[in-house]
């Protein structure tokens, strides 16, 4: 209540005063100056009507505003309306009612009896009626009043109080006047709610009269602002056809003079069409006068004109060359002011260039004289230098020379050959490192021309004979010609001819195969030929959109991820993926790709991704023949060997690059002399490795391998050789074509100028350990088919090489696979007298000695005589020594490499068969020599009968006819274990051949056997020669 009546009071009914807003009066109403003339202007009466709209729309405005001011008040007074007649009793007045309910509770029956049982039932159906419009139930009845703490207690006392005990008549009265006060207070609640909604119904009737009044002036003003513009639209539209009339009278007039004027000219023509007779003769001679004077006319016009023409060009020519006068006066005083400040400012320059040039040249002349003497000054410290450097090499060359002259040395010389090749005049040898000095000093040839000078002399001292080596040991001349550069030349020139027309005739034989190919229908039920298929599509699809220039790198992602998913379906090894590949033209597509990669220089940008389509093709070709076949007949090696050649000679300019870096590094150093004896003996070189070439050379090696191992040649028997003799003619062919290709490109001189360059061990360059490896497994792969062509026996001469792949391996010192195991093996490497145990070697360079020695050996069964003489020539018979002797040593020492100490002995075997002078190579050099050391192997390799079939052939070979390693091996056992041991072989094979059926148990592989070791022709005098010395 107190509510409604705050906000009543806060927002007042609507008065008189509220209808100062109406819309204007007469007075005020606006009116427009319509034109009625014909000059006004359409612009004109629209802006006029666009301000008075204006207007309007802004009264009307005000009037919605107060039009709506009103209903929101209409709304709240009616809100204040329902909420009176919705009030309930204040609660004063109910607790008085309720008073007079409880005393009348004491006399049950006579309140019964007065008020009557109609009341009781109309009382509590109000209250429900209550309870119900308040939304209350019977669970909220006893929280619906408020309850005062105490007042039970209260009640309870009041009610049981002795003084309630009062008469019948005393408790009606007292009840009849507590209903008549009730009476009264809901009288006047009644009366107070009925007065306030009477004021709240006069206030909405007083809105709403407002409202009624607003709206009804808005619709006379309406009515008003319509009829004037209807007045005003009709007044427009009479204007416009006042106008539209007025055109048209205009348009009548014209045409009505047009009339006029066309019978004025049609009365002329007929009055002239009349005098036409009368008046042709008149006309001629008219018409002549009149030209006449025409021509007169016009001649009179010409000369005026003329004469105008002339006065005006007079006048136009004096006015220019006034104007030429005034520019001209301008001008040259323009510049006979320019040409005073030239002169001045020249002057002024002049005098100021003076003085610059006298600095200059005085500074010119300090710096001329300071140059000269920095000039004078590095070319003295250059010169002394220099000298310095000559007097250390030359010191250290005396010193390897005095050091090798008299006596061998314990340590391995150094391989890093000389800046300037050394000559021995005496013998007329090229020494070009450390390795061929102590070689050449301690060799056979040098040591009988000292022998032979000794004895013309009456003999020498050692200082005599560190003399004379030192004498005749010599810088190279350079007008000398060393006989082994003019037949590389000569072999380069030779190999480059026949190149082109090998490669020529490689090509042809490949499209012919293909060709041929193409005839034939191969299936085969693969798993993954449907993937294999796609894969070959969309590699084909890369090749076909890409245009020439480089690849983009969302084009080598998408083929890298094209070849991860051929890798891992052929990396299962399953036979019939390799054929469903081949089949679908994978191995030619990928081949074409690696050209494709190599012409758009694809290989340096991403060689990971060359080197993943090498694996795809060797995965496709290993352990499987027939990708292998295919890919030698269709002339995919030729292709393959084609960028091998590109990236090795790569590889080979980038490391004589470093190797020059290094000299300059050497030759440009101020330290002192050890330091630079270090830097020029014993520096490290860093080969270059690409491993795009390390993938190429893994796949030739893994198809020449296979193509070796499931040779058809050695799976024939002799009465299905005839037969099949045409298709191993056309292997064969194609094997040698090959072989003879790697040959002349050079692939085999460049792999050799990358061994010569190895240093140190390969513990970390895991890179150069995968190109080594895989660049000899290669080397093997194709010393093993040109094996399985020859089919001979070991010390057999040697048939004709249609390859020429020994001469070659002669020519380059069997591709310089010594000088890597020298390099590897034994630079920087303590000596024996230095460390008790050498040093362990990582597997990365044990495996790769391990696959060289195999090499060489393999090498051995092909011309045994050619590896002989190149593994006894000066330089590498040094090499072989120091490399056997630390491999004997390191083995013994640690046990586990057992097959590598194997290979060494077998290489020791074939090193030393049936030749003198290898034989004494391994008696000679610091003790223990390569002999003693076989001799102190453990105790096993004499009593194993397995590790004596491997060492005892290698001791019959050194030691059959030389007196002097017999000697030394007397000293540490005897001669009868070895003329036992041939006793025994003998026996041995006269049982195989009586009992060919029965198989003997063999304790080693067949190339440990000694009838491929040492000429089973020579058993029976070998066995007498160890059984006589005894």
């Amino acid at each position: 209540m107190n509510s409604q009546k705050a906000y009543v009071a806060e927002n007042p009914p609507p008065s008189d005063s509220l209808l100062m807003i109406a819309l204007p009066d007469e007075h005020n109403e606006l009116t427009l100056n319509l034109p009625v003339t014909e000059s006004e202007d359409e612009d004109v009466l629209a802006m006029e009507l666009e301000r008075a709209l204006g207007q309007d729309d802004e009264a009307l405005t005000q009037q919605d505003a107060a039009i709506k001011s009103a209903i929101q008040k209409e709304q709240t007074y009616l809100l204040a309306i329902e909420e009176t007649q919705r009030e309930e009793m204040p609660q004063e007045y109910r607790d008085e009612e309720l008073d007079g309910a409880n005393s009348g509770l004491d006399s049950m029956d006579v309140s019964a009896s007065s008020a009557g049982w109609e009341a009781l039932v109309a009382r509590h159906e109000a209250e429900m009626d209550r309870r119900k419009h308040l939304g209350l139930g019977w669970a909220d009845m006893d929280d619906t009043e408020s309850r005062t703490p105490g007042r039970g207690a209260h009640m309870h006392e009041k009610l049981s109080s002795p003084s309630r005990k009062r008469s019948v008549m005393e408790s009606k009265k007292r009840h009849e006047e507590r209903q008549a006060k009730a009476a009264e207070l809901r009288e006047r609640f009644r009366q107070e709610k009925a007065e306030k909604v009477k004021d709240l119904t006069k206030k909405v009737v007083e809105v709403r009269l407002f409202k009624d009044k607003m709206e009804e002036q808005k619709r006379d003003y309406l009515d008003r602002k319509l009829q004037e513009a209807e007045e005003k639209r009709k007044l427009q539209l009479k204007l416009k056809v006042k106008k539209a009339h007025e055109e048209e009278t205009k348009a009548n007039e014209i045409a009505f003079i047009n009339s006029l004027q066309e019978q004025n000219k049609k009365m002329d023509i007929m009055t002239k069409h009349k005098d036409v007779k009368a008046r042709l003769l008149d006309i001629q001679g008219e018409r002549q006068r009149k030209i006449d004077e025409k021509a007169a006319k016009e001649a009179a016009v010409e000369e005026r004109r003329k004469a105008l023409d002339a006065e005006r060009s007079a006048r136009l020519a004096e006015m220019q060359l006034k104007r030429r006068r005034r520019e001209e006066e301008i001008e040259h005083g323009k510049l006979e002011r320019d040409k005073e400040r030239t002169e001045a400012l020249k002057a002024k320059e002049k005098e100021h260039k003076d003085r610059l040039a006298e600095i200059e040249r005085q500074q010119q002349a300090n710096i001329e004289e300071l140059q000269k003497k920095i000039e004078q000054k590095q070319s003295d410290s250059t010169r002394r230098h220099n000298e310095r450097l000559q007097n250390i090499r030359e010191k250290a060359f005396i010193m390897n020379v005095l050091k090798h002259s008299t006596e061998d040395q314990p340590d391995a010389p150094k391989l890093q050959p000389y800046n300037t090749k050394k000559i021995c005049t005496v013998c007329n040898m090229v020494i070009p490192s450390e390795v061929h000095l102590q070689s050449h000093l301690r060799g056979q040839q040098h040591q009988s021309m000292l022998q032979d000078k000794q004895t013309a002399s009456g003999g020498w001292s050692k200082d005599q004979i560190e003399t004379f080596n030192i004498e005749h040991l010599q810088d190279v001349p350079g007008d000398f010609v060393d006989p082994k550069q003019v037949s590389s030349r000569e072999r380069s020139k030779s190999l480059k001819k026949r190149c082109k027309k090998l490669k020529h005739r490689m090509q042809a034989r490949g499209n012919e195969f293909e060709a041929g190919l193409d005839l034939r229908q191969e299936t085969v039920d693969s798993q993954h030929k449907a993937k294999l298929n796609k894969i070959v599509k969309d590699v084909n699809k890369f090749m076909q959109a890409q245009e020439r220039g480089p690849w983009p790198q969302n084009k080598i992602s998408a083929l890298d991820r094209v070849l991860g998913e051929a890798v891992r379906i052929l990396d299962k090894k399953v036979l019939k993926d390799q054929l469903a590949f081949r089949i679908c033209g994978g191995l030619s597509t990928f081949t074409r790709l690696l050209q494709l990669l190599h012409e758009e220089n694809v290989i340096q940008l991403y060689p990971k991704c060359c080197s993943n389509v090498c694996q795809v093709i060797r995965l496709a070709c290993k352990s499987c023949f027939e990708n292998c076949h295919y890919f030698l007949f269709s002339n995919r090696t030729g292709v393959i060997i084609d960028l091998l050649i590109t990236r090795l000679t790569w590889m080979v300019d980038e490391t004589n690059s470093k190797l020059d870096v290094i000299e300059s590094a050497a030759l440009g150093s101020t330290a002192d002399s050890t330091t630079l004896a270090n830097l020029i003996n014993n520096n490290t070189i860093d080969i270059t490795i690409d491993v795009v070439a390390s993938s190429l050379v893994h796949t030739l090696a893994v198809i020449l391998s296979c193509l070796s191992t499931s040779n058809p040649q050695s799976k024939a028997s002799d009465k299905s050789s005839s037969s099949q003799r045409p298709g191993l003619d056309a292997f064969n062919s194609r094997i040698s074509d090959t072989i003879r290709y790697t040959i002349t490109v050079g692939v085999v001189d460049k792999l050799q100028s990358l061994y010569t360059n190895v240093r140190g061990y390969l513990d970390t360059n895991t890179q150069l350990f995968h190109f080594l490896q895989y660049s000899i497994s290669f080397l093997t792969a194709i010393s093993k088919l040109t094996v399985s062509q020859r089919q001979q026996d070991v010390f057999d001469s040697p048939k004709a090489d249609s390859t020429e792949l020994m001469q070659t391996y002669e020519d380059i010192e069997l591709a310089g696979i010594m000088s890597l195991l020298y390099g590897m093996l034994l630079h920087n490497v303590p000596t024996r007298g230095e460390v008790s145990t050498p040093p362990l070697l990582s597997s990365n360079t044990l495996t790769v000695t391990l696959v060289g020695l195999r090499l060489i050996n393999q090498l051995a069964t092909m011309d045994l005589k050619l590896v002989q003489r190149v593994l006894g020539s000066e330089g590498v018979s040094l090499e072989l020594r120091h490399i056997v002797s630390y491999l004997i040593w390191y083995c013994t020492q640690h046990t586990d490499n057992e097959e590598l100490l194997h290979e060494a002995i077998l290489c020791v075997n074939y090193f030393v068969v049936l030749n003198a002078d290898n034989q004494a190579i391994v008696h000679s050099g610091q003790s223990p020599s390569i002999l003693q050391q076989l001799c102190s192997l453990p105790f096993q390799y004499f009593s194993d009968p397995r590790l004596t079939l491997i060492l005892y052939p290698c001791l019959i070979a050194a030691c059959y006819q030389s007196d002097s390693n017999r000697n030394i091996l007397e000293q540490e056992l005897s001669s009868d274990l070895l003329a036992n041991f041939l006793e025994e072989s003998e026996l041995q094979l006269q049982q195989k051949k009586l009992s060919p059926s029965v198989t003997r148990k063999s304790n080693s592989d067949g190339r440990m056997a000694l009838a491929v070791r040492f000429p089973e022709r020579l058993w029976q005098d070998a066995k007498q020669y160890f059984s006589s010395s005894s």
